[in-house]
């Protein structure tokens, strides 16, 4: 066969977003969360506060994590702030707390502009000094039929997930269940041999990759 051009071509797909929570705080993700093509169902130590333990400081909170159960139970002592752009030099003593432990979270009341919650399982993933141990136990599609991404409420309630979630935790009674949300990024690679005088047959011929790239 006489070729001028040999072009290559390859796919590179990589994971360019991904988040982390409960399956019952799916809908508790931001919108800028909830981008994710895969659902990783993972294993990881009961987390819970020690409210005996929560102080409030004028820049910051500070409260035990307690991690793990029985005779692997470890804890950490965590400092949070919960300054933002809305609120900034907010004294942190004048929060009225509110535990909320079927959910994992903390909620203070006290800022005129509504309650501020923050979730365990977020704050000790960003704030901890440890890493978090997962065990993979089951990867999911959380996508339709024609590659749609499903929103964390339809997410929720799918029932492979919920039959996911109810075996294991009967299974593991000691541990959680935490999802992995996953957004895959793709990129078409091409190379192509040319002469410099080539150079208007060769952006002819890339100007239409043969391949579309969508769900």
């Amino acid at each position: 066969m006489n070729t001028k051009y040999m072009p290559d071509y390859g796919l590179q797909t990589w994971a360019y977003h991904l988040s982390m929570s409960y399956p019952f705080d799916l809908d508790y993700l931001s919108p800028d969360d909830r981008r994710y093509n895969i659902y990783v169902a993972t294993l990881i130590p009961k987390l819970n506060i020690d409210e005996d333990s929560i102080q409030f400081f004028e820049d910051y909170i500070r409260f035990d994590v307690i991690v793990g159960t029985g005779e692997h139970t470890s804890r950490e002592t965590l400092d949070i702030s919960i300054f933002s752009d809305d609120m900034p030099e907010f004294d942190h003593r004048k929060f009225e707390f509110e535990y909320e432990k079927p959910r994992k979270a903390m909620v203070f009341t006290g800022w005129e502009k509504g309650p501020v919650e923050l979730n365990l399982l977020h704050v000790y993933r960003e704030d901890s000094k440890y890493y978090l141990d997962t065990e993979i136990v089951y990867i999911g599609q959380a996508f339709g039929e024609n590659g749609e991404r499903l929103p964390a409420e339809e997410l929720m309630s799918d029932p492979m997930l919920q039959k996911v979630e109810a075996d294991l935790l009967r299974e593991y009674p000691e541990k959680d269940l935490a999802l992995l949300l996953l957004e895959f990024k793709s990129q078409l690679l091409e190379e192509i041999d040319s002469e410099d005088e080539d150079l208007v047959q060769l952006q002819e011929l890339t100007k239409n990759p043969p391949l579309e790239l969508n769900n």
